[in-house]
């Protein structure tokens, strides 16, 4: 792939871009799975990573790009162990993405138009992060069925060189409950979703608080 950013006001940038991946999946046993995936990865940056120069006031910031940018280059493993069978899915995953010149935007502590000023950079980083989903399908009956489902998912990451030197922006730990009742026509969800506190912050960056999101849904299949 080729990408090519054309400013009026600025200088012109071209990258060229690759990806590649290699996968295994071996089943062990009659129900269990387990999968391997190799990847490898590249991304331009974008317009506004290069060339933004005011205010965003989406994200009440003061943001600054950086028209020397390279291309961020990430390469990646990923492990999977799985369990299915007719009523019950278990599946864990974790995964590893070494990133060359990773690309992030970062406070400087300092103000411009009373808001705080955000520049775009890039350094080598390292993520890691496990993944975790368990579905049960609780009881079939012959106009419909009830499936519980729950789920989490955390993530770490840091400069390369120094596991101190946390990433700007990063998600807290998500921990996931949901029902989800098929009746006939009727579709019928409660999910709850618990996410944790955040406090591995840079310099400039706020912790955030973690907070409770309960949601429920009703939906019914029109028959044509």
């Amino acid at each position: 792939e080729r990408v090519r950013h054309d400013p009026t006001a600025n200088r012109s940038r071209s990258f060229n871009l690759e990806a590649a991946s290699l996968g295994l999946i071996r089943p062990i046993g009659k129900n269990w799975t387990i999968t391997a995936q190799l990847d490898h990865s590249s991304r331009a940056p974008v317009a506004e990573e290069l060339y933004s120069d005011g205010p965003h006031l989406a994200t009440r910031s003061y943001e600054i790009g950086d028209p020397t940018l390279d291309k961020e280059v990430a390469a990646n493993i990923t492990a999977t162990v799985q369990y299915a069978n007719d009523s019950f899915r278990f599946a864990v995953s974790a995964y590893r993405t070494n990133f060359s010149d990773f690309i992030f935007e970062s406070p400087t502590g300092a103000a411009l138009d009373e808001l705080p000023v955000l520049l775009w950079q890039q350094e080598d980083a390292v993520f890691r992060g496990v993944e975790a989903d368990l579905s049960w399908r609780a009881l079939v009956w012959d106009s419909g069925s009830l499936t519980l489902n729950a789920g989490m998912d955390a993530v770490r990451a840091h400069l390369s060189g120094s596991v101190e030197d946390d990433l700007p922006r990063l998600p807290a730990n998500r921990w996931q409950l949901s029902s989800l009742l098929e009746w006939n026509n009727f579709i019928v969800e409660l999910a709850y979703t618990n996410v944790d506190d955040q406090n591995d912050v840079v310099p400039g960056e706020l912790p955030t608080n973690g907070f409770d999101n309960l949601k429920a849904y009703l939906g019914y299949r029109a028959q044509m």
